[in-house]
């Protein structure tokens, strides 16, 4: 089997490295790279007779034999964080940057994308991508004449005499970016096999006309409207605004004075399908979720819950937010009552989730530090 090449250069000759978190050494670490075809199944062995904690993994070091001005495209952390632009520079598509909205960390005198990284010589197309996001983020730090992949491995510890599977790079060369990313999102949904949805869903937002501003009076007017004018829509969706605040799901706002369960029931008895708007992983300062169980959040160095504008963006209303810790058993189980309580209780089968990237946000302490 060939392996295969990124710019002309073959990538089984690329270095590696392990860069541990402070005062421990990755002397004792190896990288395994296995090969299949154009993806390649990264993993670390650790031969020390000790835990070793690390902070990335470098997965490839190698040359870039192409010009400045290649033209790029890559992803950011989340969707809203977009580039294009040349080896040399690169311009957000948003105002959403990684770097300066976000405050996430950047290559030093180069230029960080994350899961995919796309680059247009003349003449040919290429792709680096991951393939699968089972646990660790990855992402793609390059600038002329050079690229690194890399693994935010966020200081967790890889047990001594054990080896642990990390994530798959595919790396794709060719004539048309259509059908690299055909083949990239192929092999995403060998790794993730989607949930099935034998029908694209069809309804009404309450954001697009209202925002956070909607209120019940609005949700039965538009109700009203669409079973006169557009039944064959399915679904009425709830958006930001019902609750009392964000992180209090199951308390309403003063504008739905009455239970949250009497408009989905209605919604359901017209003839349509509720579904609801929740941002599971935030709430903000005056919520009773946070009042009531600070302990549930990420935490900063003090042990108190770290607000998200110390290390990443506010929020985008009633900020600073506040992190929900995926990882507390306190939390999860609110959670677990909340989904349960709207899905069983109020009849909503559909969830618009937003903001879940505030789950996987590298800063602070969780109550599990190995997630």
């Amino acid at each position: 089997m060939t392996t295969p090449t990124f710019s002309s250069h073959p990538l089984d000759e690329a270095s590696w490295d392990i860069v541990p978190v402070p005062g421990a050494s990755a002397d004792a670490l190896t990288l395994i790279r296995e090969w299949s075809g154009d993806c390649c199944a990264l993993s670390l062995k650790n031969e020390a007779s000790e835990d070793i904690r690390v902070k990335e993994v470098i997965a490839f070091s190698t040359d870039l034999r192409l010009p400045a001005e290649t033209r790029v495209y890559g992803e950011g952390y989340n969707m809203l964080s977009q580039y294009e632009g040349t080896l040399e520079g690169l311009t957000c598509l948003s105002p959403l940057s990684d770097g300066g909205h976000y405050k996430l960390p950047q290559a030093e005198g180069g230029h960080t994308v994350y899961n995919l990284l796309l680059l247009s010589p003349e003449g040919l197309e290429l792709l680096a991508g991951f393939s699968s996001c089972h646990r660790f983020s990855g992402s793609f730090r390059f600038k002329p004449g050079h690229l690194e992949v890399v693994l935010d491995c966020e200081g967790v510890t890889f047990p001594a005499g054990e080896t642990v599977q990390l994530e798959e790079v595919m790396f794709l060369s060719g004539d048309h970016q259509a059908d690299l990313l055909a083949q990239l999102g192929d092999r995403l949904k060998e790794n993730h096999p989607p949930l099935p949805f034998e029908v694209s869903p069809t309804g009404w937002c309450s954001w697009y006309a209202y925002g956070p501003a909607v209120t019940e009076d609005d949700l039965y007017e538009n109700l009203g409207v669409i079973n006169d004018r557009v039944p064959g829509l399915k679904y009425i969706q709830i958006d930001d605004g019902y609750q009392k605040h964000m992180g209090d799901w199951l308390l309403q706002h003063p504008n739905f004075p009455k239970p949250i369960s009497e408009l989905c029931h209605a919604i359901r008895d017209t003839g349509f399908e509720p579904a609801i708007w929740v941002a599971p992983f935030i709430a903000e300062q005056d919520s009773e979720l946070l009042r009531d169980h600070p302990n549930w959040f990420v935490k900063d160095e003090g042990g108190n819950p770290l607000p998200s504008d110390r290390d990443s963006f506010g929020g985008w209303r009633y900020g600073p937010w506040y992190m929900l810790d995926g990882t507390h058993p306190g939390a999860q189980e609110y959670l677990r009552t909340v989904f349960r309580t709207m899905r069983e209780e109020w009849g909503c089968h559909y969830f618009k989730l937003d903001a879940n990237m505030w789950g996987a946000l590298p800063f602070g302490k969780r109550h599990n530090p190995e997630a």
